[in-house]
């Protein structure tokens, strides 16, 4: 059994870690934007695939015994059945949520300059607009997977609030320049690891 040579308190890794980027803390939360938008997205596809398993179906003499009704718009049927609302608006906003944070995540996550402000703005959204949901979906008729839902996305987006304001303020203070950068179009990379 080998032993390992006694430690001189010397870091011999310095020359491989090189400085702690400026905006880590932003491309760190960028990176979790992508996951829970991802996340999103696949919340909103398996609410819509299973939602015929929440609610109760009618059976045939259930059917045939409801009056009918005159019809009517579809605003006044939103507003007659707040649960059809709330769970629209889960759906709506847990897919261009899901969306705008995988956009902005990718942003910030490559320092593109304008993404933080996004990022902040989409996650503002998106919580006012699973707090309507919410208020549609307790004041009305809905099925309680749809609220245990609807309740655990408002709480990560609660979250992820603090994570969007603490990036935008790190990219503020740090600002990327916005420049691209390019690969020249003679690099060759195998040159590069021969310098190393």
């Amino acid at each position: 059994m080998s032993s390992l040579p006694p430690s001189t308190g010397e870091n011999h890794n310095s020359e491989t870690i090189g400085p702690v980027p400026a905006r880590a803390f932003a491309q760190g939360t960028g990176v979790i934007l992508q996951v829970i938008g991802g996340a999103f997205l696949m919340v909103c596809c398996c609410m819509c695939s299973t939602a015929f398993q929440w609610d109760p179906q009618w059976t045939l003499p259930e059917a045939e015994s409801i009056e009918p009704t005159p019809p009517r718009g579809r605003l006044a049927d939103l507003v007659a059945d707040p649960g059809k609302f709330g769970l629209m608006v889960t759906v709506v906003a847990s897919t261009v949520g899901g969306l705008g944070l995988l956009g902005f995540g990718l942003g910030l996550q490559t320092d593109k300059p304008r993404a933080a402000w996004g990022a902040v703005i989409c996650v503002c959204i998106l919580l006012i607009a699973m707090l309507l949901a919410a208020y549609g979906l307790w004041w009305g008729s809905a099925s309680w997977p749809a609220r245990v839902v609807n309740a655990l996305m408002i709480l990560v987006v609660l979250v992820l609030l603090p994570f969007t304001i603490t990036a935008l303020r790190q990219v503020r203070a740090n600002p990327p320049s916005g420049e691209l950068n390019l690969v020249p179009y003679d690099y060759d990379p195998k040159k590069d690891l021969g310098h190393h």
